[in-house]
């Protein structure tokens, strides 16, 4: 079988370092380290040369945990945007371009090329925030601002976080798409807190010849004097609670949510064992491999390679949706907790006037579905 030039050009310039000696290591060819990374790198090489790319990165990960060789890098890009593991692809290429000082013109731009085309399926955050600030993605620590460059990421939903000097921390949710580019901007000093006022506020100094009057204001009338009661005092004037159907809610949505992340689960493990069964059977009739059986489907095998595609998908599917049931279930579990909070600490809508300390704000429930977390989203404020 031909080898590709990329492989074979990358294989010939990782070797003389594996096998030569060089005092920057001070390695020998009979190295233990050297004849295993030269083993795994060969490996890879032949995986990628035959189409099975997940191998060939498994292989190059090896390699490149033995000896953090340039050649070993790129093919590990590579392989890792052929197996679908775009993210990181992108960090591969980013390392090989950004760490390897001595590499040649083919291969840088082959990186380049191999990063241009991994950020096509990705999407980019751009971060605006003071400098010093430190930066997070998903929890992710991204740096320090002011970033070199943006922040590659999967499409979907994604959370930026900028912490400050002084430990304030403001964050921002945004959605991106594949080739696009969101932004995220942090104000200059992240979070701001305002001194409380702890003397008598002078008024400002009239215009003109006018002074201000010197005889003291009339005595509050019984009204003005009468100051706002606090919450407990309108519950226990009142002796009314707020309602509890943000529980009742949160109940049956988290009741629902665990119930089928139960259901769904049961229904991946049976399509789990099924997909095992037919793997199994491909292995005892064809010499204990499933190895270009399936890649694409050959005659012999292609009505098990066909049900074995369908207990996959049915796998994945059915492990989605359990965790987004999950999400839900806990979503529901916190609006329990948010009624029951409510329902303790809150006055009557209608004692507390809109905008007054105490006052019921709006609230409302909305699905939220990401990479990272599903469920629903209760908003609201007490």
């Amino acid at each position: 079988m031909k080898i590709p030039t990329l492989s074979v050009v990358l294989m010939l310039s990782f070797a003389p370092t594996l096998v030569g000696t060089r005092t920057a290591y001070a390695q020998s060819a009979d190295d233990p380290t050297i004849k295993a990374a030269r083993a795994r790198f060969q490996e890879g090489v032949d995986f990628f040369d035959k189409g099975q790319f997940e191998n060939a990165r498994a292989a190059f990960l090896q390699a490149y945990a033995l000896r953090k060789h340039p050649a070993v890098l790129l093919n590990l890009a590579q392989s890792s945007l052929k197996s679908g593991h775009t993210l990181e692809a992108d960090r591969y290429f980013q390392q090989f371009l950004r760490e390897s000082t001595t590499i040649s013109t083919a291969q840088r731009s082959d990186a380049e090329k191999g990063l241009a085309e991994a950020r096509t399926k990705l999407g980019r955050i751009e971060v605006s925030a003071p400098t010093g600030a430190e930066i997070a993605v998903d929890g992710d620590r991204a740096g320090n601002a002011p970033l070199p460059d943006t922040v590659d990421v999967e499409p979907g939903m994604h959370r930026v976080t900028a912490k400050g000097a002084d430990g304030s921390v403001e964050s921002r949710s945004m959605t991106v798409t594949a080739g696009q580019q969101a932004s995220a901007r942090f104000a200059a000093g992240v979070t701001s807190t305002v001194p409380p006022v702890t003397g008598p506020v002078t008024p400002p100094a009239t215009s003109g010849s006018e002074t201000p009057p010197t005889t003291p204001d009339a005595p509050p009338t019984t009204e003005e004097k009468e100051q706002p009661r606090s919450v407990d005092s309108e519950v226990a004037t009142h002796g009314r609670r707020p309602s509890l159907l943000p529980v009742w809610i949160g109940v049956g949505v988290g009741a629902a949510g665990f119930i089928t992340a139960i259901v769904m689960g049961f229904a991946k493990s049976s399509a789990q064992s099924n997909a095992d069964a037919v793997v199994a059977a491909i292995k005892a009739n064809n010499k204990g491999t499933t190895s270009g059986v399936c890649s694409p489907p050959t005659q012999r095998f292609a009505a098990a390679c066909n049900t074995y595609t369908q207990d996959a998908n049915n796998v994945n599917t059915d492990a989605t949706i359990a965790n987004i049931g999950i999400g839900v279930g806990i979503a529901g579990g916190a609006l329990v907790a948010y009624g029951l909070i409510r329902y303790f600490t809150a006055p009557k809508a209608t004692d507390v006037p809109p905008g007054a300390a105490g006052a019921t704000a709006s609230s409302s429930l909305t699905p939220v579905v990401g990479p990272h977390y599903s469920g629903l989203a209760w908003t609201g404020s007490f």
